[in-house]
């Protein structure tokens, strides 16, 4: 078949072919605005601070424990702390001396982890706002130096860091990449909308004219339909 026919059949119906290629240029871009909408939504700011135990001199020696012991009890009561912080109990305390509702504790997360060298503990709240985030985690290290002192073994709980807010000038900064990020993501996605548009469309038109409805183009197509081999052909003469 030749390619001046299926051009002109796409020329036949070149408005089909415009429509239906800026529909899927506006998906794309859709999906792309939708996908980017979806991910500042699930972004979270991050507020950290670390701490870490001491047990008391006094009871490793009434115990005759080893240094070897004594570290050992170090990350046991390590990971008791841990334990504790990771309680929902401590959340909620947090967020109430704050004055925050059990709704709001929903969209703030706590995250802990330990140091196996150093026996450090870091406490990470993940939440819509820095500054809250922050003040939580400052918080739930106040409650937990409350705790140790009713619970046999640790003499307090020492936080090296306090948390902190993000700071306004690393906020702009994070938004503005994410601004570019997401532009450039709509483009992409909008040029691959186009180009896939275009050429299902076309290969619809394509495949409607052709083959659903065929035409006789040539000798070759009419032999073809009948079975029998064409004895001439009378040329087609211009202006006349």
């Amino acid at each position: 078949m030749k390619f001046s026919y299926l051009l002109k059949v796409v020329r036949a119906h070149i408005k089909p072919v415009i429509i239906g290629t800026i529909l899927c240029t506006l998906l794309g871009c859709a999906y792309a605005a939708w996908s980017v909408r979806s991910a500042s939504i699930d972004e979270a700011v991050n507020a950290s601070t670390t701490m870490y135990i001491t047990v008391g001199a006094e009871t490793a020696e009434e115990l005759g424990q080893s240094d070897d012991t004594f570290d050992s009890r170090e990350v046991m009561m390590s990971n008791v702390l841990v334990t504790y912080l990771g309680g929902d109990a401590v959340k909620q305390e947090a967020g109430s001396r704050l004055g925050l509702t059990d709704e709001d504790l929903v969209d703030y997360t706590v995250g802990l982890a330990i140091n196996d060298a150093t026996h450090i503990v870091t406490l990470t709240v993940n939440g819509a706002d820095g500054e809250v985030a922050a003040n939580m985690a400052n918080m739930m290290v106040s409650l937990a130096q409350e705790w140790a002192g009713s619970i046999d073994g640790i003499s307090a709980v020492n936080q090296i860091n306090r948390a902190m807010a993000p700071q306004e000038d690393a906020a702009i900064t994070s938004n503005a990449s994410t601004t570019r990020s997401a532009i450039k993501k709509v483009i992409k996605f909008g040029i691959i909308g186009f180009c896939a548009g275009l050429f299902v469309i076309v290969q619809a038109i394509i495949v409607i004219f052709t083959v659903v409805k065929p035409r006789v183009m040539d000798r070759r197509d009419l032999e073809g339909l009948i079975d029998a081999p064409v004895v001439g052909v009378i040329p087609t003469v211009r202006g006349k």
